[in-house]
């Protein structure tokens, strides 16, 4: 049960979209992805490439304070969701899609529908062997328009003016390889856009190209590296920037534990003035690799908007997986998988099993969809928050904590974050609420329970809060959820969810209350 962001007539949703829209979607469609679901109960079995068709049946009562059952009076929503999925292990092609249209029809709103796209995935593909890749990656979701807006979460159906579908499609084609053994070189052009059904205002693209060189000898006491790079941001109804940068690098190995280094170079920039200046930077910082299992690597730079820095903990064990990272960096809106976007389900999952060591993409893929299907979890259910739209190339800090622990019958996760974000081009289109900054922070918690090797019951809070800033007011969301699913047969599975939903602020606050029962069939 997805969230609707409007309710419009289905051959206005279904009208055809501008020329790039409609070519990323196809590429989106046909090249990029991530997996919700797999049929081989050994992921490391099966080789080559798959296509699962899949069919989501759901029936849900809403009752809440909001306008979407018609003033408190309740509101019956059918949910039909076809989807594919697409997994590849094979040769050169390596990677995953996942996509699904939800349709609602609702019990009050005679001739309606709502629809709404999903959409998660990467891929790489090995052009030419050892030496020429592309790698690609899109996604579609809900994003909130504004942090002072109301807030949703995944599963609501609110009527919600702030929330909006978002595409994000990124390619990056690159070559790399050796020169006589001496050093290791990397030729890369990246390519990404942000279209927005909300309008214009918030559509951006973003262009780069880097060359970097670096000594061969990766575990040798002394090292070198050098690189440069052209990037160029364009919002559609906000002003163009670019950034050069040159930048050289020297790294000594006092122990095989230990990585020490130092860089320095200069960039030039006209993100915060129009007219552009020149700006040196440099910076330093350490890596720790006591073992397989943890690494702890700290990096501090002075950029042209001042200090910047990168702090990342990680440790697993056995069975959970511990990882704090704090992050201070300029971002911009066509920045597709920054860190300040909504975190799924899916992702969770992804970040998890790529920490505790399975670095296969399409083989983590597989192992998702296995603890998506025990845990009776819906792949798209958004479990990080902190994500909106910006006009504007942006300064952001943000710091993460998350903790995961994976029993024989028993799985929870923990989640925490924090994120202040301040604008650093001016006349930004849109956005003059966040001139003055914002700053957010949520909790996510998650368990799940096996019964039986075929059923499952699980739990999710989550809460999200958004202070005032300036003559903005905050808010916040608070949502819990409780369910049941089973596997009745190799095809069919039961799900039965119970959700609670309270959102306070000066815009739209809202209290919603839903049951809900589906059914998912994999062809």
């Amino acid at each position: 049960m997805r969230h609707r962001t409007e309710t419009r007539p289905l051959r206005a949703v279904l009208a055809p979209p501008p020329q790039w829209r409609l070519a990323a979607v196809a590429l989106a469609m046909a090249s990029v992805g991530l997996a919700a679901h797999a049929q081989s109960s050994d992921p490391q079995a099966p080789r080559g490439s798959f296509f699962t068709p899949t069919l989501s049946l759901g029936q849900t009562y809403v009752r809440g304070t909001g306008a979407v059952d018609g003033g408190g009076k309740g509101e019956f929503i059918t949910r039909i969701s076809p989807g594919l999925t697409w997994i590849s292990r094979a040769g050169r092609v390596q990677g995953s899609a996942n996509y699904a249209l939800d349709t609602s029809l609702y019990s009050r709103r005679k001739g309606d529908q709502g629809l709404a796209n999903n959409l998660n995935g990467s891929l790489r593909v090995e052009a030419i062997e050892n030496r020429a890749y592309v790698d690609a990656q899109a996604n579609i979701s809900q994003r909130s328009i504004s942090p002072f807006g109301q807030q949703s979460g995944s599963d609501t159906f609110q009527a919600n003016a702030n929330r909006t579908e978002v595409i994000n499609v990124a390619v990056s084609p690159y070559v790399r390889g050796s020169l006589a053994g001496v050093a290791d070189y990397q030729l890369r052009l990246s390519g990404s856009a942000t279209d927005s059904r909300s309008g214009s205002a918030n559509n951006s693209y973003n262009g780069s190209a880097s060359v970097s060189l670096r000594s061969s000898a990766s575990q040798s006491r002394f090292g070198w590296g050098a690189s440069a790079s052209e990037q160029r941001v364009v919002f559609r109804q906000g002003r163009t920037t670019s950034n050069s940068r040159i930048n050289g690098e020297l790294n000594f190995r006092p122990d095989v534990d230990w990585l020490l280094f130092v860089n320095g170079g200069a960039e030039q920039t006209d993100v915060l003035q129009s007219g552009g200046a020149s700006y040196g930077n440099w910076g330093g910082g350490v890596r720790w690799t006591p073992s397989p299992r943890t690494s702890a690597t700290l990096q501090a730079d002075r950029r042209y908007f001042g200090d910047s820095h990168r702090l990342v903990l990680e440790h697993r064990m056995s069975r959970s997986v511990f990882r704090f990272s704090d992050f201070r960096d300029a971002t911009s809106g066509s920045d597709p998988f920054s860190v300040s976007r909504s975190i799924t389900a899916f992702e969770d999952l992804f970040a998890q099993n790529d920490a505790a060591g399975v670095k296969d993409p399409a083989l983590n893929a597989l192992l998702v969809a296995q603890q998506l299907a025990v845990r009776g979890l819906n792949a798209n259910d958004v479990v990080g928050f902190g994500s909106f739209l910006t006009t504007s190339v942006s300064l952001q800090r943000r710091q993460e904590l998350s903790f995961s622990w994976s029993g024989t019958r028993t799985s929870f996760s923990l989640q925490a974050f924090a994120t202040e974000l301040s604008l650093l081009t001016a006349a930004a289109v849109g956005n003059s609420a966040l001139s003055a900054g914002v700053k957010q922070s949520g909790q996510t918690a998650s368990a799940s329970y096996r019964l039986t090797p075929t059923a499952a019951v699980n739990a999710f809070v989550s809460r999200q809060v958004t202070p005032g800033s300036g003559s903005q007011l905050g808010n916040s969301l608070r949502t819990a959820s409780l369910g049941y699913s089973e596997q009745l047969s190799r095809t069919l599975s039961l799900t039965l969810n119970a959700r609670y939903s309270l959102f306070e602020g000066p815009i739209s606050p809202y209290r919603e209350a839903q049951a809900s029962a589906g059914l998912l069939f994999r062809f």
